[in-house]
């Protein structure tokens, strides 16, 4: 007998105490094991998932919040007026009366809106929008 031709019966025998534990790691063992490396991938997937939304909602809003920064220094003083005096949310009918208040007519001031959705203002729902930094 020597190390690289062992004997027929030790061999017999290598290959039953193999086969004993390879079937109790597959009865007991590998199932736990897949479980948990499973469940730790779900775990890993979900919190990158999560992670990755709140980085986005807070790059979305930095953007908003310069973009608005931008267009207030570009806004004629009628204009920036007429957006300090509108509420938080306001319907059409109130902001239209608010810019005939301040001298800008029906249609101008329809323009300025609809130029502005997404900039400085949120479309709720038709004929109600709401200042995006109030």
């Amino acid at each position: 007998m020597s190390l690289l031709l062992p004997d027929s019966g030790l061999l017999f025998w290598m290959f039953v105490a193999f086969g004993i534990v390879f079937v109790i790691l597959a009865k007991y063992g590998f199932p736990v094991i897949i479980k948990m490396v499973e469940g730790r991938k779900t775990y890993i997937d979900q919190l990158t998932v999560e992670r990755a939304i709140k980085l986005t909602e807070y790059f979305k809003e930095s953007a908003l919040n310069v973009q608005n920064i931008l267009n207030e220094n570009t806004l004629n003083s009628q204009q920036q007026t007429i957006v300090n005096l509108l509420p938080p949310s306001f319907t059409t009918a109130q902001a239209i009366q608010i810019a005939e208040q301040n001298g800008m007519k029906e249609r101008t001031f329809q323009r300025f809106l609809n130029d502005n959705i997404g900039t400085l203002f949120r479309k709720e729902k038709h004929g109600e929008y709401s200042k995006i930094n109030p």
